[in-house]
């Protein structure tokens, strides 16, 4: 984790709390495993002081399954190139105008696809972006009128 990643991240308000936790998260006594964990949970979090709490108490019951959260399991330098983006307004309001987003598939109204565990893919439409981090999660009205948050790895889009 860097200071750059985490001010990218976290708005100035939340700075310091965020800086404190992270202090606080000592699940290793390897420096670059502790970075790598470090990042995860900051990427887990999303910006979110809440959020970054819950990263870190998962990290304390076993890092491995928090860097599978935040996608740095597979490949131990990820954490370090991983470029953050702060979910604010500005942003999901270019993405309602139809600006496409680094790494975000799927936009405003789009039909989709929703898988649901081991049933049956669900249709519905894309009603709002709802987070950035670790990946892009959307909020999907479905057929039924209902409304469902979904990550961007649950949905398939229209053929």
């Amino acid at each position: 984790m860097n200071d750059a990643q985490l001010r990218a991240l976290f708005a100035a308000s939340d700075l310091h709390v965020a800086m404190e936790l992270l202090a606080g998260c000592a699940v290793s006594d390897s420096a670059p495993l502790l970075e790598r964990i470090r990042s995860a949970a900051l990427r887990a979090s999303g910006g979110v002081v809440a959020e970054l709490r819950e990263a870190l108490a998962l990290a304390a019951l076993d890092w491995r399954d928090l860097l599978v959260a935040a996608e740095f399991a597979e490949d131990v330098g990820a954490h370090v190139r991983w470029v953050p983006q702060r979910f604010e307004l500005r942003v999901v309001e270019r993405w309602m105008a139809g600006d496409r987003l680094q790494g975000v598939l799927y936009g405003l109204n789009d039909s989709v696809q929703v898988r649901r565990g081991d049933g049956p893919l669900v249709w519905g439409a894309i009603i709002t972006l709802t987070r950035l981090e670790p990946s892009p999660r959307y909020l999907v009205e479905l057929g039924d009128g209902h409304d469902v948050e979904a990550w961007q790895r649950q949905l398939v889009g229209a053929e």
